[in-house]
């Protein structure tokens, strides 16, 4: 690395600093002056990415189309980030290769003063989406980042429920990772679909019921507007999801709403929510099923195959002496 890209990463010292500014000095004319800016930007060096700047010759494009703006938006740098504005240069909408912009970035890393300020540019799409289909929503939906989707939403110029390739919206998304605070904040708006289903046939109350996402699950439930037994394209339904992960907690909320089939087989070997519970050994949730009084304690599926049989093989013998006594 020459001794501009090592100065560009950053000096501790004073001394350090003026041979910076000399060094920048010496070789402004250099080829590779974009890639310094952008070393400069990416370690929060306003002073380096200042006097680069005022030369009024940086490239700020990268050979990946990363800009400088890119990468300190990504880093939480707002100063570096209003610098660039500043120039009247810097293209704001840049993707890298993936297709996601500046905002996209600070988004999904839950930089909030950043996104302001690049939303309050006016010169921002508030609503890019990459070759995902995911916009800065969807990626700070995901991530938990309730003041970001706050932001995003207030500037009435973003879709509030998009869909990107595999068709799950900014609600599947905060569903999925659990984040009951982003999920509130959506279904507030009004203008999203409760029961969004994916290109799986998977809506967003499965996939909290999947991951055990008891309090998302409620939020969802307490709606009123989502099908507690939904099915995909499996045939499986959210209490077969979390009945075979071991969520207590979650089917036992499912259970209550009196709106489940307990005994629904799925699509795939025939099994049940008993089934899947038994055979990975979740004693407390096949004792949840066999309480509703409501299911086969010995249903067979495909080839035949009992609870009773998965579990022997699998060496449960809680479930198994479980089982036994229903039976």
């Amino acid at each position: 690395m020459s001794n501009l890209k090592k100065t560009c990463l950053g000096p501790e010292d004073s001394e350090k600093e003026d041979a910076k500014e000399t060094m920048v000095n010496q070789l402004i004319e250099d080829k590779g002056q974009w890639t310094l800016l952008c070393l400069a930007a990416a370690n929060g060096h306003e002073t380096v990415v200042k006097l680069l700047l005022d030369t009024g010759k940086v490239n700020l494009h990268r050979e990946e189309l990363r800009t400088a703006l890119w990468l300190a938006a990504q880093k939480d740098y707002k100063a570096i980030v209003k610098m660039l504005f500043d120039t009247g240069k810097v293209d704001a909408g840049a993707k890298d290769q993936n297709g996601r912009t500046a905002l996209h970035r600070a988004a999904e890393n839950g930089h909030e003063t950043v996104v302001k300020l690049l939303l309050d540019t006016g010169k921002v799409d508030a609503d890019p989406k990459d070759q995902d289909g995911r916009t800065a929503l969807h990626r700070a939906a995901k991530n938990g980042h309730e003041a970001v989707v706050k932001l995003l939403l207030d500037t009435g110029k973003v879709d509030a429920d998009p869909k990107d390739q595999d068709e799950r919206t900014a609600l599947h998304r905060a569903a999925i990772t659990g984040h009951g605070a982003v999920v509130k904040l959506l279904l507030d708006t009004g203008k999203v679909d409760a029961d969004p289903r994916d290109r799986y046939g998977q809506p967003a109350l499965s996939m909290a019921a999947k991951n055990g996402h008891e309090a998302v699950v409620k939020l969802l439930l307490d709606t009123g507007k989502v099908d507690a037994d939904p099915r995909d394209l499996y045939g499986q339904t959210a209490l077969y999801t979390a009945a075979k992960n071991g969520h207590e907690a979650v089917v036992k909320l499912l259970l209550d709403t009196g709106k489940v089939d307990v005994d629904a087989k799925n699509g795939w070997k025939g099994q049940t929510a008993l089934h899947r519970a038994a055979k990975n050994g979740h004693e407390a949730v096949v004792k949840l099923l066999l309480d509703t009084g409501k299911v086969d304690a010995d249903p067979k599926g495909w080839g035949g195959r009992t609870a009773l049989h998965m579990v022997a093989k699998n060496g449960r013998k809680a479930v198994v002496k479980l089982l036994r006594l229903v039976s």
